[in-house]
């Protein structure tokens, strides 16, 4: 019973690649061949030039690319609009609320002037963001793996601190955390990595990956602003270039009064 039971994993594993396949917008083609043994040479031979000039059709004249993008990455981006140089960016955006503004400075997160977080809660604190919703202030500390979260209390104090959602990092990564951060009005949080641009959703999953503008420089500091043109995601690096690119969110909004339904923001 053993080589049926292998062939039936075999299917489910073909199963799955066939949903990753339609889920990335990819054409393809299956092919299952039952009552044939795994690696068999004449089920190799015939196969395998099938498969191989399937892939490499037309390879000249039209490359192979997804026909439509993964269903969460459709509200983050058009993949046509790549990075490119620009003069300025916005100033960054003043993460304010009625009881001051927080500030990331010397591995310590200040409200105006006093500290409400000391370097002994950090390894390399770069910037923090607040929420849309006022309730949360996200932290960017490039030396460790993962996004961090305070409760903001109503008198401005943070609370209790959580791990948001883990990033992505390179295989010969630096520093494997976030450099700078921003959030849209939908509360996307944008974090600079060396990896890329890694797109968060509230609940701290990572649903995009941008590439970065370049990866010889890492992205240090990240801003949204909006023109007549449309919604712009600007990356400064670290050797002080700018560039920007286009996105299908705003900026933060502030608010004057914190919803008690924001059930419409990103999960």
């Amino acid at each position: 019973h053993e080589p049926y039971a292998y062939f039936g994993h075999l299917k489910q594993l073909d199963i799955l690649a066939e949903k990753a396949f339609l889920h990335a917008g990819y054409t393809f083609q299956c092919r299952y061949e039952p009552r044939l043994e795994h690696g068999w040479s004449f089920h190799v031979k015939s196969v395998l030039f099938d498969a191989l000039s399937y892939l490499w059709e037309d390879y000249e004249t039209q490359p192979a690319a997804p026909e439509h993008q993964p269903p969460r990455t459709e509200d983050i981006y058009d993949p046509a609009d790549g990075w490119q140089p620009c003069a300025a960016a916005p100033e960054p955006r003043r993460e304010a609320t009625a009881s001051g503004v927080y500030r990331a400075e010397a591995g310590r997160i200040l409200l105006e002037n006093k500290v409400v977080a000391d370097e002994s809660e950090f390894s390399d604190l770069r910037d923090v963001a607040l929420a849309v919703h006022q309730k949360r202030l996200y932290v960017a500390d490039a030396g460790r793996g993962c996004l961090y979260e305070y409760v903001v209390n109503g008198d401005g104090t943070l609370g209790a601190r959580y791990r948001h959602g883990f990033m992505h990092i390179k295989p010969d990564f630096e520093r494997p955390g976030a450099y700078s951060l921003c959030v849209d009005d939908v509360n996307r949080i944008y974090a600079a990595t060396e990896l890329g641009i890694q797109c968060v959703t509230t609940n701290g999953l990572v649903e995009a990956i941008l590439t970065p503008p370049d990866y010889r420089s890492p992205t240090v500091r990240l801003s949204i602003g909006s023109d007549e043109a449309g919604h712009w995601l600007y990356a400064e690096t670290a050797d002080g270039r700018l560039f920007r690119r286009r996105i299908k969110h705003a900026s933060r909004q502030s608010v004057t009064e914190i919803p008690e339904d924001y059930s419409h923001f990103v999960y």
